[in-house]
C-alpha cells in the first residue's frame, strides 16, 4: 500500500489532520 493512501484514510477520520499535513509539507 502506498504511503500516500495512509494519510488519506487518516485525514478522513481526523479533519484537522489535513491542516497539519499541509503545514508540514509547506
Amino acid at each position: 500500500m502506498p504511503s500516500g493512501q495512509l494519510p488519506l484514510e487518516r485525514r478522513r477520520e481526523h479533519g484537522p489532520t489535513e491542516r497539519t499535513t499541509l503545514r508540514n509539507r509547506s
